[in-house]
């Protein structure tokens, strides 16, 4: 069973920015959630941590949701791609999402790593979170609205 670390009740995200510094432990995976509703409902964006430091590893991170209790990374291996991180190494990680549509930069500020015209998930709104084991830092989340206040301010 998959132990997840959620975010606060009073998080709730919808759209922004999920930025942060990230250690990969874990042998196998590592996930971030957004728009987490419960472990059968959020949208997720995970590491294969077996893959880091492969260059040629077409499948070292990918985005799958959660439908109904069932992820369906099986289905979306269109969402899945290379990734320049390191296992128990600091890499920094930003995930951009608006409406339906998400960017993953992975050690890049400039080019995504991965980009997602249309999340599939079911939900639109919902907590963040994390899970497999790995270190998380300097995490900063964004929300949209506060990019529309920082620009009229």
């Amino acid at each position: 069973m998959r132990k997840y670390k959620v975010l606060g009740n009073d998080k709730d995200f919808t759209d922004g920015t999920i930025e942060f510094d990230y250690e990969p432990l874990d042998p196998s995976f590592a996930s971030v959630f957004f728009r987490w509703q419960n472990a059968g409902e959020n949208e997720c964006f995970y590491f294969r941590t077996g893959r880091a430091g492969n260059p040629t590893a077409e499948d070292a991170v990918q985005y799958a949701p959660f439908l109904s209790g069932i992820m369906i990374w099986d289905m979306l291996g269109h969402f899945q791609g290379n990734a320049s991180f390191k296992k128990q190494e600091w890499n920094h990680v930003k995930l951009v999402v608006s409406g339906a549509q998400m960017r993953a930069y992975v050690n890049s500020e400039s080019r995504p790593t991965l980009a997602v015209p249309r999340l599939e998930g079911n939900v639109t709104n919902g907590r963040i979170g994390f899970a497999g084991e790995a270190i998380i830092a300097n995490l900063i989340i964004k929300p949209k609205d506060q990019w529309k206040i920082a620009v009229r301010g």
